[in-house]
């Protein structure tokens, strides 16, 4: 009986020194997890990080629970409903751990402070595979400072496309494309386009 081949994946890793300032000093190592194939990064702030991610890519590997689409639509709807209630303990039991630490110590607590009453709404959803793609409608009020403009108190709304990648029952990866001109313009920003 012929042996099934080993399994191998290439990834190029990047790791890198920054030196912090401030008492006292010293250097932090940082990491950079890209594959080739997809063109895919993940940037790490610590080891540790590193190495749970490369943990759940090797699990993931070894013949994880393979999910129907419909389950991957129901676990992205309860990941935006996760948002619009900013359930943090909900996006722990959504998220790979460590997109779930990403998560919320900075996209929600920056989304919150940035855009009160922030709400998501899903307008579009397909699916295939292991990827659940959204076409997203959001709003909120401008109310914490974005990109150098100082909160205007304007009320916007905006869409958006998200691509989520989804192995062992869990949201690994999120890729989002926003029209962040049209929201600049609602909050009243000026644009200028360079020359």
């Amino acid at each position: 009986m012929p042996r099934k081949p080993p399994y191998y994946r290439i990834y190029l890793l990047t790791i890198w020194q920054e030196q912090n300032r401030g008492p006292p000093e010293r250097i932090t190592w940082r990491f950079r997890l890209e594959d080739p194939r997809s063109g895919r990064q993940q940037v790490f702030a610590d080891a540790a990080m590193l190495m749970r991610a490369l943990e759940e890519l090797t699990r993931a590997k070894q013949g994880g629970d393979a999910m129907t689409i419909e389950a991957n639509k129901a676990l992205v709807r309860r990941w935006v409903a996760a948002i619009n209630s900013q359930d943090l303990a909900e996006l722990d039991a959504l998220f790979s751990p460590t997109l779930a630490q990403e998560w919320k110590e900075s996209w929600i607590p920056w989304i919150y402070r940035t855009f009160a009453g922030h709400y998501a709404e899903v307008e579009e959803m397909l699916a295939e595979g292991d990827q659940v793609a959204l076409w997203l409608a959001t709003s909120g009020t401008h109310t914490g400072e974005l990109e150098g403009l100082p909160p205007t108190g304007r009320s916007w709304t905006n869409k958006g496309v998200f691509l989520l990648r989804l192995q062992n029952k869990r949201i690994v990866e999120v890729t989002m494309l926003f029209d962040q001109l049209n929201l600049l313009k609602q909050i009243g920003a000026t644009v200028t386009l360079a020359s």
